[in-house]
């Protein structure tokens, strides 16, 4: 028994002796850890976050419209189309379904280096990018954020910023509202400065990718200069939010004349627009408008085109024409699992300054006068990551059948009209 007792002390005895050795090795390796280890132990700890959605959409159109994507893309009713029977061909009913406007995203946050902060963000969904593509992976956000001190820099993919991301119209329709509202996503380097009072502002050199401008892919590319606007936002989204965004974007169709010579023509364009958030006892309210010059790479009618004018060499000059949209969404507070919803949006060709030559240029359905939407909805909530939304959606439009040289009417079809009605199922992770 004592043999047993002593032989048990020596075990734990020695037990004990590894284990403060163990211990003093661990706190010699802390005090002896260098700064760059240091950094590095701190740079592997990050916040990481998969997310997206599966849904089903469930799509009706009473009138032919112009509406990629199996119609999950909409935009306007087209112009009559009249049979030698006198009745409009495009006045017939078409039905889809579809389930590919699904979204996966992922991101890295709270890297840190120094004192500065490091997220990344990338977004896709099954969209393609064309109606030849449906149904495959197309990347929507590829960006980094570098932050510190109020400051942050984003490099890569995201919206064009004359899209206020804190504000988008909540529809049940997939475009949120385009094209009133403005579609571009491309390459950009942005850096944002945050002041007092809830003050931002922006500064972004942007690239066009798949949303360009009408014309040649590579007339951005030509003109070697980036698309650069500059945006002051104010308030808080909860509360009071607006701002205004304005810049210039360039091009260059041509690089040679029709006389072989070196083309040295730019044509640059102006937009400005301005936006408006408040909420008041929970009923949410947004205002948000555009006008400018070919807003062609942001999914609104217009273009360029050649001026009507004698130019020398060959080497002729543009001229842009002048557009124009806004919309207009409400949403109610909860009401038990419900809430409800209207949006309106208005969009109009303005036609150019002077005369352009119609069959030398690039245009997007300018002889497109104007249209509207109106769409109430209504959306019902199953717990926090299910919900349905049934949406009823008038469109209509005015197209010119006849236009001047500045592509403004001299006569009109008459007005066509779209019914849309739209359900969705959203499971949101």
């Amino acid at each position: 028994m004592k043999k047993l007792i002593v032989t048990l002390t020596v075990i734990f005895s020695g037990i004990a002796c590894m284990a403060q050795d163990v211990s003093m090795t661990d706190r010699d390796s802390v005090k002896t850890e260098t700064p760059r280890e240091k950094r590095k132990k701190r740079e592997r700890k990050f916040d990481y976050k998969l997310g997206g959605w599966l849904e089903t959409r469930f799509i009706y159109n009473s009138y032919a419209s112009k509406s990629p994507r199996e119609q999950v893309l909409y935009y306007y009713p087209l112009a009559p189309d009249y049979g030698s029977d006198g009745r409009d061909i495009n006045k017939s009913g078409r039905l889809s379904f579809s389930a590919f406007s699904s979204r996966l995203s992922f991101g890295i946050d709270n890297i840190k280096v120094g004192r500065a902060s490091i997220g990344t963000y990338m977004e896709g969904d099954f969209l393609g990018s064309s109606d030849a593509f449906n149904h495959m992976l197309r990347l929507r956000h590829a960006y980094i954020d570098i932050a510190w001190s109020g400051n942050n820099f984003r490099i890569g993919q995201t919206n064009h910023l004359t899209s206020p991301e804190k504000m988008f119209p909540a529809t049940v329709m997939f475009n949120a509202g385009v094209p009133f509202a403005t579609l571009n996503r491309g390459p950009q380097i942005r850096y944002t400065h945050t002041f007092k009072h809830n003050i931002n502002l922006s500064v972004a050199a942007e690239y066009y990718t798949s949303h360009r401008a009408i014309g040649p892919e590579n007339a951005q590319m030509n003109a070697a200069i980036p698309d650069i606007h500059a945006k002051v936002e104010f308030g808080d989204p909860g509360k009071i939010m607006g701002g205004i965004t304005g810049g210039y974007k360039f091009l260059k169709p041509r690089t040679e004349d029709s006389e072989g010579n070196r083309s040295s023509t730019i044509v640059p364009s102006f937009d400005i627009n301005a936006f408006l958030s408040f909420t008041l006892n929970d009923y949410k309210f947004k205002l948000w408008g555009i006008y400018g010059q070919n807003l062609t790479p942001y999914g609104i009618i217009g273009g360029y085109g050649k001026l009507l004018e004698e130019s020398p060499y060959g080497d002729y000059r543009y001229g842009n024409i002048y557009g124009m949209s806004a919309w207009f969404d409400f949403t109610t507070p909860r009401y038990g699992d419900f809430d409800f919803g209207f949006f309106a949006g208005y969009q109009a060709n303005l036609g150019s300054k002077k005369e352009i030559d119609p069959e030398i240029g690039y245009y997007r359905d300018c002889n497109l006068q104007w249209f509207n939407r109106l769409s109430p909805r209504i959306y019902y909530y199953m717990g926090k990551h299910l919900k349905f939304g049934l949406e009823y959606t008038y469109s209509s439009a005015q197209w010119m059948s006849v236009s001047d040289n500045k592509f403004k009417s001299i006569d009109n079809y008459d007005i066509t009209g779209n019914h849309r009605v739209e359900f969705l199922a959203r499971f949101i992770f």
